[in-house]
């Protein structure tokens, strides 16, 4: 496994993706983008940040379905992927993150598990199985944040009470352990689901 990840939960491969392939990556994002957002308009508009299932079939046809598809399985791709899961990794699905229209609308610390677990099925899943997100800027983006090595270290009292919002805090408010990680179009970003972030 990769070590960094091990460790830390996070890494970035700086310029792994050149302008072709972004270019690509971009005109089938943009097709299923402007259709999302055609059937989501009060969502969109209201407090979405992302939109879910780009590699469907409601809103793109089956040429710009594999193209997506062999970007996902490229070589690139899965040297990155093998390199934190060894053994039978498995596809889950696909997000597009953008910035949102609601200019006030604030960002939120989570660990993916909280919306499906309780407290202690929380806990238990930093020994279990190992989700792990891939996130390509399309741009360059000013930073994501994250909380390292809590893939596989529970909340401190800061970090559970902001991010489930207990004891009059707020999910974002800026956590002091948390490291904001500047990226740019073309880098990649891999990091524990399972993590702050």
């Amino acid at each position: 496994m990769n070590e960094e990840y091990r460790e830390e939960g996070d890494f970035v491969v700086k310029s792994l993706f050149n302008k072709d392939e972004l270019l690509k990556l971009r005109e089938v994002l943009a097709k299923f983008h402007e259709s999302w957002k055609s059937k989501n308009i009060q969502f969109y508009a209201g407090k979405a940040v992302n939109s879910a299932g780009i590699t469907g079939t409601e809103h793109l046809n089956e040429l710009d379905r594999t193209t997506l598809f062999s970007f996902i399985g490229s070589a690139k791709m899965m040297s990155v992927l093998y390199s934190v899961i060894p053994d039978m990794p498995s596809f889950m699905n696909t997000q597009l993150f953008f910035n949102p229209v609601n200019q006030n609308q604030k960002n939120y610390w989570h660990r993916d598990p909280q919306y499906h677990l309780s407290i202690e099925e929380q806990k238990e899943a930093l020994d279990g199985t190992n989700v792990v997100h891939f996130r390509i800027p399309l741009v360059n983006e000013p930073g994501v944040e994250l909380v390292p090595g809590t893939h596989k270290r529970w909340d401190t009292k800061d970090e559970l009470d902001v991010r489930l919002e207990q004891h009059n805090r707020k999910s974002h408010e800026n956590l002091t352990t948390g490291v904001k990680i500047k990226l740019e179009a073309g880098d990649l970003l891999v990091f524990s689901a399972n993590m702050i972030h």
